[in-house]
């Protein structure tokens, strides 16, 4: 009795400590998913999504895709969806211990802007107030040479030099002429500035525009536009700067882009047929022989267009089609298309949400001790466990048989 009782209590003990090392293992970080669809539903390129954390920090930003996955780790979030022409598109999350290391797919739908000429742009800005230089600005251009189909980042330091708090402060850039004469423009959310003795007066937020694919070579005005109104009276203020010849537009003699990437469905069964339809365009000076790929290992992906010619300021849409595998696995897929021209090549990507057999889904598997602490209990409890076994294993050795011969007389 006392030695099975010292097996249970040996035992209880190592898994207590093993239970107490493995309640340290947990999921670090999640991936997030994140798809941009118009009101349609139909896949919709766009300017930039960004994950912004509770803190107001940048977390992850991808420019000019229609889908995109981010590893955050724990905490809460704001997506964040921007395109010209259009609204912007936003949704909350919050990752925690408990999360799966894959969260559902975030859709951010954006709707046209109402204000949106037909070309999709908002137009010239015009400030809606007095024109005032309380609130100044500096401008500067990531790369103030860029291609058709590159992704132009403004940074902009706003500092209210007001003795009054700013209110609804919106910052605007536009690029005039460069969409076939038209105007593209992003614009920020509206946000307060404090008062110049608050300590709290200068704001930096950056913005994107991408350049047109149809954009030719030439040197752009950008107009930055800032505008508020008086905390106290609530009269309206406006101050725009222009800066002329501020950016380039110069062409390569090589360049083909990937202009539009859309699936037939984004979300599937096993068996289902998917059609990718791809449009390229070569923005490039000269014409070119193209060939298109469309791959993905997991779903055994792997379709080619064979080469054609495309010339020079031409687009052609070329129409693949795949069938996801009967034994697929419910999760997220990226479709991955590439299109090869000379000895360059440029990707994009699409998500696919599969709902495979038996609705498992597709989760990473890793783990990871998050302490010191948690790494010295394994160690620890197995080496009680050794210990305990070794000494039930000398508890239960039978003893000698012992052989007597009884003489009789």
């Amino acid at each position: 009795m006392k030695k099975t009782s010292a097996l249970i209590l040996g035992v209880v003990f190592v898994l207590s400590i093993l239970a107490g090392a493995t309640s340290t293992l947990a999921v670090q970080t999640s991936v997030v998913p994140v798809l941009t669809v118009d009101d349609s539903g139909q896949s919709l390129t766009v300017d930039s999504i960004t994950a912004y954390h509770s803190d107001g920090t940048v977390a992850g930003k991808k420019t000019d895709v229609n889908s995109a996955a981010f590893v955050l780790e724990a905490g809460t979030y704001t997506m964040v969806a921007k395109k010209a022409g259009y609204k912007d598109a936003n949704s909350d999350f919050t990752i925690t211990a408990q999360s799966p290391q894959t969260l559902a797919t975030t859709i951010l739908t954006l709707q046209k802007d109402p204000n949106a000429g037909s070309n999709g742009s908002t137009g010239s800005v015009t400030g809606t107030g007095t024109t005032s230089e309380d609130l100044t600005v500096d401008v500067e251009i990531d790369n103030d040479k860029v291609g058709p189909g590159d992704v132009v980042t403004f940074d902009l330091e706003i500092e209210n030099t007001a003795e009054y708090d700013a209110e609804d402060v919106q910052a605007t850039v536009e690029i005039r002429g460069i969409d076939g004469g038209d105007d593209i423009d992003a614009s920020s959310d509206k946000f307060t500035l404090n008062d110049a003795d608050s300590g709290k007066e200068i704001k930096t937020l950056s913005l994107t525009l991408k350049v047109p694919f149809e954009a030719d070579e030439n040197e752009y005005t950008v107009v930055t536009t800032i505008e508020w109104k008086n905390e106290d009276t609530n009269e309206k203020f406006v101050n725009e700067i222009v800066n002329e010849k501020a950016l380039e537009v110069e062409k390569e003699d090589a360049d083909v882009r990937i202009s539009e990437l859309t699936l037939s469905q984004t979300s599937a069964k096993a068996e289902d047929e998917i059609q990718v339809d791809v449009t390229l365009f070569n923005v490039g000076k000269e014409d070119q022989d193209v060939k298109l790929t469309v791959k993905n290992k997991d779903l055994n992906v792997d379709s080619t267009s064979g080469e054609f010619q495309l010339d020079a300021d031409d687009k052609e849409t070329q129409h693949l089609s795949f069938t996801v595998p009967k034994n697929a696995k419910s999760g997220e897929y990226t479709i991955q298309a590439t299109v090869t021209f000379g000895d360059e090549s440029k990707t994009e990507f699409v998500m696919l949400t599969v709902d495979g057999e038996g609705g498992v889904k597709v989760l990473p598997l890793s783990t990871a001790v998050t302490s010191d602490f948690g790494k010295i209990g394994v160690i620890l409890g197995l080496i009680i466990a050794l210990i305990v076994a070794a000494f039930v294993a000398k508890e239960f050795v039978p003893a000698p048989i012992r052989t007597e011969v009884i003489r009789r007389r």
